[in-house]
């Protein structure tokens, strides 16, 4: 189950707004990209892109109706500080959740396969230590913050631990294994990008627009290309576990 979810106030001051906040009614100024759009059922759907530390806070301060949070980070916050949320899963709407990714330069993974295996080997026992013993995990990470980030405030032990274990139930698949991805779940969010539309010739990037590269901004209006054909895009194409136990 993802930890990312789409959440929106239900505190009393929120619904004396004139807007009803409800799993089923998404309303005006969300914070989302072009996935959010099947969960807005009236209203007018407005993106937007504040700071990615200042997202939560563009909820509780009533910039955004709706908003992208980390559940066992943000949802634990709110919770800690009486703050009530709706959380809304993707899949009750359709939408069909990925994985969220690490990447590689291809010149990186050629040149060094031996310190990326042995990269990826020690966050997989990270993750299975963990969730094993979620504690002493918190403990660790907050210690080593401190000794790495002096200057920044001391982590709450407490919160971290109660993080992890939010967590936890993610972190390891159903065999007991972290990171590993498979071909039926990328399948089914290229399965799910063609049926929406959302499968186009145009990728993201932060140079100069050209036949084949458009900003996010161009992705989001109208200049995100033609339609790809479903065969297109082969999931094997897109992920790799050659580097994991």
């Amino acid at each position: 189950m993802p930890v990312a979810r789409w959440v929106v106030l239900t505190s009393p001051d929120v619904r004396s707004r004139s807007r009803s906040h409800t799993a089923k009614s998404l309303l005006t100024r969300v914070r989302a990209p072009r996935s959010a759009r099947p969960l807005v059922r009236q209203g007018e759907f407005i993106e937007l892109s504040p700071e990615k530390l200042g997202v939560f806070e563009t909820l509780t301060t009533g910039q955004a109706d709706a908003t992208w949070i980390f559940s066992h980070h943000e949802g634990l916050i709110a919770e800690r500080a009486g703050v009530q949320l709706n959380y809304f899963k993707l899949a009750d709407h359709g939408v069909v959740y990925g994985y969220p990714l690490v990447f590689f330069k291809s010149r990186s993974r050629n040149d060094n396969e031996g310190a990326v295996a042995r990269f990826l080997h020690q966050l997989q026992k990270a993750y299975a230590w963990a969730v094993s013993d979620p504690a002493a995990a918190a403990s660790n990470m907050a210690a080593r913050v401190s000794e790495l980030f002096p200057e920044l405030a001391a982590v709450d032990a407490d919160q971290l631990e109660q993080s992890v274990q939010s967590a936890s139930a993610t972190l390891l698949d159903k065999d007991g294994n972290a990171l590993m991805m498979t071909d039926t779940r990328w399948s089914g969010f290229l399965d799910w990008l063609f049926n929406v539309g959302l499968m186009t010739t145009k990728m993201q990037s932060r140079g100069p627009a050209s036949a084949t590269k458009t900003t996010l901004d161009g992705l989001r209006g109208s200049d995100a290309g033609s339609p790809l054909p479903r065969d297109a895009v082969t999931s094997s194409d897109l992920f790799t576990n050659a580097f994991l136990n």
